[in-house]
């Protein structure tokens, strides 16, 4: 660290860092530029909350992802990209809790890799009447039942309302 590298005391920590964006998050309206309290405090603070608000903070993510869609679509393909190692494991991960999914995803894929069911994308969501862009297994036990869905439809079919009852799935 350079000697010059003026620092700052968060008041939630009492600890000192130096003033640079590696410790403490921007801020204009700030005569140095930055805000406080040092970025670890305030990530701590942000858990807390998002812990405690969980229902608002679901709903304000998803109304902002319909609103900003292909801008959530662009940084989720890049942060994929970045994280290669991480979707291997989370996918690792999926199968080995949920076999009988899995088994069921894999008996689509190779019936439709095999031409004996068309492609999703070749038929129309049976929920709005746009085109569908997945299969949707309304039980996972019969495999071969699925029903062909636009990707908003399939989201809202496995959505849980926030008063705890199932989606219009389990209905």
């Amino acid at each position: 660290m350079d000697d010059h590298t003026p620092e700052l005391l968060c008041h939630k920590c009492d600890n000192s860092y130096p003033l640079t964006s590696e410790y403490w998050y921007k801020d204009r309206t700030k005569l140095n530029g930055f805000c406080t309290p040092c970025k670890h405090c305030r990530l701590e603070k942000q858990t807390e909350y998002d812990k405690t608000h969980r229902e608002e903070c679901a709903i304000r993510s998803r109304d902002w992802r319909e609103l900003n869609g292909e801008r959530h679509s662009e940084y989720s393909r890049g942060w994929a990209a970045r994280h290669p190692q991480k979707i291997k494991r989370r996918q690792a991960r999926y199968r080995a809790e949920s076999p009988e999914k899995n088994k069921a995803h894999t008996a689509i894929h190779n019936a439709v890799s095999r031409g004996k069911i068309p492609s999703a994308s070749s038929l129309s969501c049976i929920d709005c009447g746009g085109q569908a862009q997945e299969y949707h297994h309304p039980d996972y036990t019969k495999p071969m039942e699925v029903v062909p869905l636009c990707i908003k439809c399939h989201k809202r079919r496995h959505w849980k309302n926030y008063d705890g009852s199932e989606s219009r799935e389990s209905e």
